[in-house]
């Protein structure tokens, strides 16, 4: 039905990667699509690195275009099995994830093992363009503050692109308005790029809003000196260079929670008599709970 209206991208279902190693037949049926459908991107999901990548490798031949790792899914059952958005609590089990299905598909077709490099748009003009994507073919570059490319590196990599590279893999990282001022004087180089990621940047206000939203959403609630110092940990984290993002805020939660439930006299005292909690009898999240 999303074909037929006109979807440009089919997102199917999400796939277990153990219900697959264990041939799961309500997996199986998850797994099967039509001619008609395409592009199509498998979901894939699961904590464990070698059964992910092994998955990976044994469903390859699978008439879908994309393979999605997801990392987004906050159902409990999932959750709570490390799977889906617990995943961006892992950054290492993360790369470790990804890594692993990369070799085993790279393996699966016959391609080298290639390396990945992460350089700035800066450091990347002074350097020999052929030697680099020789030595990285079949792998990846990360350029980060890629507006900083100057219109040589732009134009050699755009040669060097239509080249042999083993499926090697280009991103480039920077402010919107800086990656766009370059994509659009450089139309030829732009037409490389098949996807887009924008990561939203959100401002100390709608954090505090996620902030709440996520302790309420536990049983929880912050009393007004508990708000003023979650602003004060987000405002501290808030840099230039880097912008507090939402999985950093719940991790500030979590561990006000989990401060908040270190059971000692005076905490036992302010629960029996009813001080700790509001009138829905949700927890009350102090200052205290954020100075760790």
């Amino acid at each position: 039905l999303c074909k037929e209206q006109g979807a440009g991208l089919l997102c199917m279902e999400m796939v277990s990667a153990k219900g697959i190693y264990y041939h799961n037949k309500n997996t199986e049926l998850l797994l099967a699509t039509a001619p008609e459908e395409h592009p199509i991107s498998l979901q894939l999901f699961g904590a464990d690195a070698d059964i992910m990548s092994e998955m990976a490798k044994r469903i390859e031949d699978r008439p879908f275009d994309i393979l999605d790792i997801n990392m987004g899914c906050p159902v409990p059952k999932v959750v709570n099995n490390g799977e889906g958005s617990a995943l961006m609590k892992q950054p290492r089990l993360v790369y470790e994830i990804i890594s692993k299905i990369v070799k085993a598909i790279q393996k699966q077709r016959n391609l080298k093992q290639g390396k990945v490099a992460i350089v700035t748009g800066e450091s990347l003009n002074k350097k020999e363009l052929p030697n680099i994507i020789q030595k990285l073919k079949g792998g990846a570059i990360i350029v980060e503050k890629a507006g900083k490319l100057n219109s040589r590196t732009v134009k050699e990599l755009n040669y060097l692109m239509e080249r042999k590279t083993g499926e090697m893999l280009f991103v480039l990282e920077d402010q919107r308005k800086l990656l766009e001022k370059l994509l659009t004087a450089n139309p030829d180089f732009k037409k490389k790029f098949t996807s887009k990621l924008e990561l939203p940047i959100f401002i100390n206000d709608e954090l505090v809003t996620f902030g709440q939203t996520y302790a309420k959403e536990n049983g929880y609630k912050l009393d007004e000196m508990g708000i003023l110092a979650l602003y004060s940990r987000i405002d501290v984290m808030q840099r230039e260079d880097h912008a507090v993002s939402v999985a950093e805020v719940k991790e500030i939660m979590d561990e006000a929670i989990s401060h908040s439930q270190r059971v000692n006299v005076k905490h036992l005292a302010r629960r029996v008599f009813g001080k700790g909690t509001d009138d829905s009898d949700r927890i009350i999240l102090k200052e205290e709970d954020f100075k760790i």
